[in-house]
């Protein structure tokens, strides 16, 4: 793993999941988009950054281990503490325990019509020295890129997926159900 060598915030981040951590099918059937990615809480989470790109790492062994969405991150992480009930954009994520303290990116993820190889990704020098080169080791920890990572990613010929307006519409409802229970959140935390 490279360290970050460059000053400032990330250029961009790499996040990673397991079919164990959420049910990406699921989600992709039902909203044609990622919406909510689960990490682990620590410095990396509480950098990510609205407006930044943000790419999907799938690690689950039964899938091709690679990229398989890209987007941004839309909004600062939420922490939710242990003992928060569940949210209605937690529920389609699959197995969630809501006596557990939950942390997780905020996002925009459109999938691949095709999902990229990680051994083909990391064929890219720049990508090689990466933080990406660790994407496999089975955490969920955000990986900080570079700008010359990022302009590699994003170099990469793909074709997204867009959702359909029914799944947009699905997403929309879902979201705008959760708002008023994060405003009693943020009032509660205060």
């Amino acid at each position: 793993m490279a360290p970050l060598d460059e000053p400032g915030p990330a250029a961009g981040w790499a996040l990673r999941t397991s079919r164990a951590a959420i049910d990406l099918d699921g989600l992709l059937d039902r909203f044609g988009q990622l919406h909510r990615i689960p990490i682990e809480a620590g410095p990396a989470a509480s950098e990510l950054a609205a407006g930044t790109p943000c790419f999907l790492v799938r690690t689950d062994r039964e899938r091709v281990v690679g990229l398989w969405a890209v987007g941004e991150v839309v909004a600062p992480t939420l922490a939710l503490p242990a003992g928060t009930p569940l949210l209605p954009a937690e529920e389609p994520l699959g197995a969630i325990d809501p006596a557990t303290a939950r942390t997780y990116a905020e996002v925009e993820l459109l999938p691949l019509a095709k999902p990229i190889p990680l051994e083909v990704l990391l064929g890219d020098a720049r990508l090689g020295r990466s933080e990406l080169a660790d994407a496999a080791d089975g955490t969920e920890r955000p990986l900080r890129l570079r700008s010359g990572e990022v302009r590699a990613l994003e170099s990469i010929e793909w074709w997204i997926d867009e959702p359909d307006d029914e799944q947009r519409r699905d997403l929309d409802r879902l979201l705008a159900a959760e708002d008023p229970l994060l405003d009693d959140l943020e009032v509660d935390g205060a």
